[in-house]
């Protein structure tokens, strides 16, 4: 898979919010109509769009990058896009599958600013481009079996929102359990919660959530859970359980929402494979 390297202080700047605003190089594509977009992928033409119902939107994806001044350095670009304008020619390289999620993307003829894109605006361009491609469930799952040998969970957060509790989840997955989980497409995650906790919000389980589909060589991954905050419920009780982080239990569904792994108290799983637990107060 190609790679993109940019150097830490680029990072830091998306991180940190310093990155400049939408910028005017880009925010100017449909100032002048548009007559096609062609995107190359590999030397060989992936889309090609004359349907103005179809260009604007792409030009919108386009126009929300922010644009970042730091030194870096490039692999070559997965994408190349030429927008064909009534007089002239605009290209732009694009690199959108990064374990980060997130996208870049420079001008040519412009090597001294790299413009990024957000997570969600990745994955709308990488869906935009590369649709994915909806399969039907076979009639035997291979997902049989997930051990602590192929699945690893690195982090666990819990979140106070206004109107939930959110739990994090990330984890990485073994190369046979890629190889698995790209041919099995889906797959499900349920999070137990522990019975001190249950009292407190009057719930037992989350509901099935369907888990990022494996692709792009990616090894490392996110689940998300929301469980409903209850109306009643007082500040001491929501730090109590923003604190208490044991007895969580995450189970893993195949396709054929079959059971295919149990991990008990996932905080010792953090504890033994993960980085240190970065608890978000």
């Amino acid at each position: 898979m190609n790679r993109l390297i940019i150097l830490a202080c680029v990072s830091l700047m998306v991180l940190t919010g310093c990155a400049e605003p939408k910028v005017k190089e880009v925010g100017t594509l449909q100032e002048i109509r548009t007559e096609k977009i062609i995107v190359w992928k590999n030397e060989a033409v992936v889309k090609e769009w004359t349907d103005e119902e179809k260009i604007k939107p792409f030009e919108q994806l386009l126009e929300e990058a922010k644009r970042v001044e730091a030194i870096f350095s490039l692999s070559h670009p997965e994408y190349k896009v030429v927008i064909h304008k009534e007089k002239k020619q605009e290209k732009y390289f694009l690199w959108l599958h990064h374990e980060s999620r997130q996208g870049w993307m420079m001008k040519q003829g412009d090597d001294t600013h790299l413009y990024h894109f957000s997570k969600d605006i990745t994955k709308e361009l990488i869906e935009y481009i590369e649709p994915t491609s909806v399969s039907t469930p076979s009639s035997e799952s291979k997902l049989k079996s997930i051990t602590k040998q192929d699945f690893q969970i690195t982090k666990f957060h819990i979140i106070s929102e206004p109107e939930f509790f959110h739990y994090r989840v990330s984890y990485t997955i073994s190369d046979s359990l890629y190889a698995v989980l790209e041919k099995e497409k889906m797959y499900y995650f349920q999070l137990e919660i522990p019975k001190k906790v249950q009292a407190l919000l009057k719930e037992e389980k989350s509901v099935l959530i369907e888990g990022e589909q494996v692709g792009n060589e990616y090894k490392t991954y996110e689940i998300h859970f929301l469980v409903p905050k209850p109306k009643n419920m007082t500040a001491s009780q929501e730090q109590a359980i923003m604190k208490y982080y044991e007895g969580y239990n995450l189970t893993i569904w195949n396709e054929k929402k079959e059971q295919a792994g149990t991990f008990l108290n996932i905080i010792q799983y953090v504890k033994e494979y993960g980085e240190k637990l970065e608890r978000k107060k």
